[in-house]
C-alpha cells in the first residue's frame, strides 16, 4: 500500500512549475484567441446592431399601437361615465320637477313640462341629447327626430330598428337601468343607413318612462383618433437621428408628417416600388419590416430607408416607423474602428499585467501557501470537533480574513446546531403552539403518577377536556382565532391547577389533566368546578369577545384502569357522555359506558356484514282511502333477517346506522327495491297506488342524494308522481329556510313530499306554508287515544282542518279499531294505514292480499 502524500506539499512544489508553463502556452495563443474575439464581436455587433435598430422600430409601433388600444378603452370608459352622469342628472331634473309640481300641476302638463325642460339639454358640445321613451314602444322626447314623437317605435318599417326597440323596451322592464348598444339613422345621412350607437338608460317610475341618451360610435372614434394626431410628442422617438412615428389609411391618405393630407397610396421611390401600397399590404398581413428609398417629401433625405409597420384594423390605419439603413451603416463602420482600437490597446494590457501577475505571485507564492495551510489545518481541526466535541474554531491564529468570516459562520452554525438540537428535544415532547406536554409526554407523565399513587395508595384522576362548538370559531373567524382562545384557555386552566398537576395537548381543542396524589373524588369535583367556572368570563380575542365552554370526562386509576391508554379511553368515554348530556359539564366513568361503546361498534360491525350480504328485506304496509276503503298506497318499511336474531324491526338498528352513516347504502337500497316493487306491481296487477318510502335527514344533507334520486328513477322507470318520500317533522326544527331549498330540488323531479310523525315536533307553521309538501301523517301517539280522549279528538281536528286549507293530504297512523276510522272518515281524514286493515307484510303476501281486495273491495285500480 502506497503511502498517503500530503496535499499542500505538491501545491508547494509543482505549483510554481505549472504556473510558469501556463504562462508560456498563454502568451502564445492569447494573440490568437483575441483576435478570434475581436472577429467574432465585430460580425456580431453589426448584427446586434441592426437587430437593435429594428426591435426599436418594432417596438415603437407596437407600443404605440398598444397606447391607441389603451386610449381606446380609456375613452369608452369616459364617455360611459358621461353618459351616466348626463341621464343621472336628467333623471334627478325630472324627478324635482315631478317632486314639486305634482300636486299642483295636472299630470299631462306636467309630464309637458318636464318634456320641455328636457328637450334644448345638450352636452358633448351639442352632439348629446336626451330622447324619452314610454314602457309601450311611444316616443315622448325625440330632438333629433322630432317626427317620430308621439308615435309608437313598435310600428316602424325598417327591421332592424324595430328590433332594436323590441330588445330596448324587453331590457328596461327587466332593469332600472343600464348600457344598451344598437343601430340607428344619423342627422344629414339617409335614413336607411344605420350606425352603432351606445346609449345609457334609467326609468322614470311616476309615469312609465325611460330617459336615455347616446352617442354615435364613429363620432366617439373620430373625436378620439383626432386627439391621438394632435398628440405630436407621441410620433417622434429620435428626433436627432429624425426617424419619426407615420400614420396612414388604407386609402392612401398620410395623416401625419411629412406628407400630413396627401394621398400616397400611388408614390413611387425611385426604383418603381409602390411603397405606401406595399406598407399597407404588410401591415394588413400582420406587419412587418419594408425597404424602400425614402420620397423626396419636405426636404427629406431620399437616402434607403427601413420601415416597421402594424395595422390597426378596426380604424384601417396602418402605424409605422423607420430609420435611414445608410446612417446604421455609418455607425457600425464607427463602432467598428473604436473596436479595433480598443482591442490592440486590450491585448497589449492585458499581456503586461499578466507579465507582471507572474512575476508578483512567484514573490508572493511561498508565503501565501503557508498562510492557506495554517488557516486549513485549523478549519480540519474545527470538522473533527464539530463530529465528536462541538468545539468551536480558534479565531487568533487565523491570518486570512475569509477564513475568519467563514470561521464566525461556522461557530454561528455550531451554535445554532446545539441551540436547534435543544429546541428539538422539547418540541418532541411539547405542543407548538400552547407549549404543553403533548402525547408522548403525557404517556411519561401518566406512568410516573401511576408509579406514585401505587406505591402511596393514592388515586389518579384522568380528565378528558373538550372545547363546545370550538370548530365554530375556526370556521368563521380563521385560524388566528381559534389558536388565540386556545391559548387563553391554558392560561385560565392553568391557574386553577396545582403545581404537580400536569396538563397536555392531544391536539384540535382536546386537552388531558392528569391530577396524582388524590385521596378522594370529591377533590376532583372542585378542581372541575373551578376550571369551568373560569369559562364564564368570554374570551376577548381580537376585541371580539367569545363564549366557550368545556365538556370533561374523568377516569380514576385503579378503579377505571391500571394503565395509561385504558384510562385515556375511558375518560374519552365519559367526556362524550357529558357532551350527550348537554355540554358544558364533566362525567365521571362507569362500566355502562364501555357495555354500550362495545355494543355499538359490535352493531356497526353486523351492519357492514348486513350490507355485504343483502341481509335487508322491504315489506309494505297497504294505506287505504277512508271514504271508498280502497288501497291507494304503500308503505315500504325496512326489516333486518339476521341470521341470528331472526327479523328485527328498524328500532333496533336504523339509529346505529344513522350514527355511523351506513343509513346511505341502506336507504338507497329501500328507496330503489320499493320502486322496483311497485313497479312490479303496476304491470302484474294493474294496481295504480303510489309507495312512500321513509327518508333519514343524513340522506338528504348528502350531496349525491338529489342525484341518487334521479338515477332510481331513470332506471326503475317509475312514474314519479308515484313515489312519495316521508320525512320527520323534527327535521325541519333546526335549519327549514335551509331544507325548503332542499325539499323544492325533489319536488321539481315530480316526486311527492310528506311530513311523518306530524304534531309532534312542534313545528313552525310559517315555515310550514312555505314547505313544498303535499301529505300530512297524523302522529300513531294521536290516533290511538281516538275517539275517546278529548285532546286528542282536538289535535287530530286541528291537524285535518290545517291541512285541508293548505291543500294538503291527511292520513292517519296506526289505525286499530273500527271506532278509529270511523271517527277520521267522519272529521274528512283522507287516508288511512294500521293493523285493522293491514300490517307490514313482504312482497308476496301483499300480491295476495291485492288480489283479495280486488275481489272483496274492488280496489282503486
Amino acid at each position: 500500500m502506497k503511502p498517503k502524500q500530503k496535499l499542500f506539499k505538491h501545491v508547494y512544489m509543482y505549483g510554481a512549475f505549472l504556473f510558469f508553463i501556463f504562462t508560456l502556452f498563454f502568451i502564445a495563443i492569447n494573440f490568437f484567441q483575441n483576435y478570434l474575439h475581436f472577429s467574432v464581436t465585430s460580425q456580431k455587433m453589426k448584427e446586434d446592431y441592426f437587430a437593435n435598430q429594428q426591435r426599436s422600430l418594432s417596438w415603437e409601433v407596437k407600443h404605440f399601437v398598444d397606447l391607441i388600444q389603451t386610449r381606446q378603452r380609456q375613452h369608452q370608459k369616459e364617455l360611459e361615465v358621461l353618459l351616466k352622469e348626463e341621464v343621472a342628472k336628467a333623471h334627478a331634473l325630472a324627478t324635482n320637477l315631478y317632486a314639486t309640481y305634482r300636486h299642483t300641476t295636472t299630470p299631462q302638463e306636467l309630464q309637458r313640462l318636464i318634456i320641455e325642460a328636457l328637450r334644448p339639454i345638450r352636452y358633448m358640445e351639442g352632439s348629446g341629447y336626451f330622447f324619452i321613451t314610454r314602457n309601450d314602444g311611444v316616443k315622448i322626447l325625440f330632438p333629433d327626430g322630432p317626427e317620430y314623437e308621439g308615435k309608437n317605435l313598435l310600428h316602424v318599417s325598417t327591421p332592424s330598428k324595430l328590433s332594436y326597440v323590441q330588445e330596448f323596451l324587453a331590457l328596461t322592464l327587466q332593469q332600472e337601468e343600464g348600457f344598451y348598444t344598437y343601430a340607428w339613422s344619423k342627422p344629414g345621412e339617409p335614413k336607411d343607413r344605420l350606425f352603432e350607437k351606445t346609449a345609457f338608460f334609467k326609468r322614470f317610475e311616476p309615469y312609465g318612462w325611460t330617459i336615455s341618451t347616446g352617442l354615435y360610435h364613429d363620432d366617439m372614434r373620430a373625436k378620439l383618433q383626432e386627439k391621438i394626431l394632435e398628440d405630436i410628442g407621441l410620433l417622434q422617438f429620435d428626433p436627432e437621428g429624425e426617424n419619426y412615428l407615420f400614420i396612414g389609411q388604407w386609402d392612401g391618405i398620410s395623416l401625419t408628417a411629412p406628407a400630413k393630407g396627401k394621398n400616397m397610396y400611388n408614390t413611387q421611390d425611385v426604383n418603381g416600388k409602390f411603397l405606401v401600397q406595399e406598407l399597407i399590404q404588410t401591415a394588413k398581413q400582420g406587419g412587418g419590416f419594408v425597404d424602400y428609398v425614402m420620397p423626396d417629401l419636405e426636404e427629406k433625405r431620399t437616402l434607403n430607408k427601413r420601415s416597421y409597420v402594424q395595422a390597426i384594423p378596426e380604424w384601417e390605419w396602418y402605424v409605422g416607423a423607420g430609420v435611414y439603413t445608410d446612417d446604421i451603416h455609418e455607425r457600425v463602420a464607427l463602432e467598428y474602428q473604436k473596436l479595433n482600437h480598443s482591442f490592440f490597446i486590450s491585448l497589449a494590457s492585458s499581456l503586461a499585467l499578466f507579465g507582471l501577475a507572474a512575476f508578483i505571485m512567484s514573490v508572493f507564492y511561498r508565503r501565501f501557501n503557508r498562510q492557506l495551510k495554517a488557516d486549513f489545518d485549523a478549519f480540519f481541526s474545527f470538522f473533527d470537533s464539530l463530529a465528536h466535541h462541538n468545539y468551536p474554531i480558534n479565531k487568533t491564529h487565523l491570518r486570512f480574513y475569509e477564513f475568519d468570516a467563514l470561521a464566525t459562520s461556522a461557530n454561528a452554525m455550531l451554535m445554532q446546531k446545539l441551540s436547534l438540537e435543544k429546541q428539538l428535544a422539547h418540541l418532541a415532547h411539547h405542543d407548538a403552539l400552547t407549549a404543553l406536554p403533548n402525547r408522548a409526554l403525557l404517556s411519561d407523565r401518566i406512568a410516573q403518577g401511576i408509579a406514585t399513587c401505587k406505591r402511596e395508595n393514592q388515586l389518579l384522576a384522568l380528565c378528558f377536556i373538550d372545547l363546545d362548538n370550538f370548530k365554530k370559531i375556526n370556521d368563521s373567524f380563521g385560524h388566528s382565532y381559534g389558536d388565540a382562545a386556545l391559548l387563553q384557555v391554558v392560561e385560565r386552566t392553568r391557574h386553577t391547577l396545582r403545581e404537580t398537576d400536569t396538563l397536555a395537548r392531544l391536539g384540535g381543542d382536546e386537552f388531558v389533566l392528569v391530577l396524582d396524589n388524590i385521596t378522594h373524588k370529591d377533590q376532583v369535583t372542585r378542581i372541575l368546578e373551578k376550571i369551568q367556572k373560569t369559562f364564564e368570563t368570554p374570551f376577548l380575542i381580537h376585541k371580539q369577545p367569545f363564549f366557550l365552554t368545556a365538556s370533561i370526562g374523568v377516569s380514576f386509576y385503579p378503579s377505571d384502569g391500571e394503565e395509561g391508554e385504558t384510562l385515556l379511553k375511558n375518560a374519552d368515554l365519559a367526556m362524550y357522555k357529558a357532551k350527550d348530556a348537554g355540554k358544558n359539564s364533566f362525567r365521571f366513568y362507569d362500566r355502562t359506558l364501555s357495555n354500550a361503546s362495545m355494543e355499538m361498534l359490535t352493531i356497526e360491525n353486523e351492519l357492514k356484514s348486513a350490507i355485504a350480504n343483502n341481509e335487508f328485506e322491504v315489506y309494505y304496509q297497504p294505506q287505504i282511502d277512508l271514504q271508498t276503503n280502497q288501497c291507494v298506497g304503500l308503505e315500504a318499511l325496512i326489516r333486518w333477517n339476521h341470521p341470528e336474531q331472526g327479523l328485527l324491526g328498524p328500532n333496533r338498528f336504523i339509529p346505529y346506522a344513522e350514527e355511523s352513516r351506513m343509513i346511505l347504502p341502506i336507504g338507497t337500497f329501500v328507496l330503489k327495491q320499493a320502486c322496483l316493487d311497485l313497479v312490479c306491481l303496476h304491470e302484474t296487477l294493474g294496481f295504480k297506488g303510489k309507495v312512500s318510502v321513509n327518508i333519514s335527514g343524513i340522506q338528504l344533507e348528502n350531496d349525491d342524494f338529489t342525484a341518487t334520486l334521479e338515477e332510481i328513477l331513470h332506471q326503475t322507470r317509475i312514474p314519479p308522481s308515484s313515489l312519495e318520500l316521508e320525512i320527520t317533522e323534527s327535521i325541519f326544527m333546526k335549519d327549514a329556510v335551509r331544507w325548503i331549498g332542499i325539499l323544492e330540488k325533489i319536488r321539481s323531479l315530480g316526486v311527492k313530499i310528506a311530513i311523518d310523525d306530524f304534531g309532534t315536533g312542534y313545528s313552525s307553521l310559517s315555515y310550514l306554508r312555505r314547505l313544498p309538501v303535499d301529505k300530512l301523517k297524523i302522529d300513531i301517539s294521536f290516533v290511538r287515544d281516538l275517539p275517546h280522549h278529548e285532546d286528542a279528538k282536538a289535535i287530530a281536528k286541528a291537524i285535518i282542518v290545517l291541512a285541508k286549507s293548505m291543500h294538503m293530504t291527511t292520513l292517519a297512523e296506526g289505525i286499530e279499531t273500527q271506532e278509529q276510522a270511523a271517527f277520521l272518515t267522519q272529521e274528512g281524514c283522507d287516508e288511512g294505514q294500521g293493523f285493522y286493515y293491514e300490517k307490514g307484510i313482504d312482497l308476496s303476501s301483499l300480491q295476495a292480499w291485492i288480489n283479495t281486495q280486488n275481489t272483496r273491495l274492488n280496489p282503486y285500480m
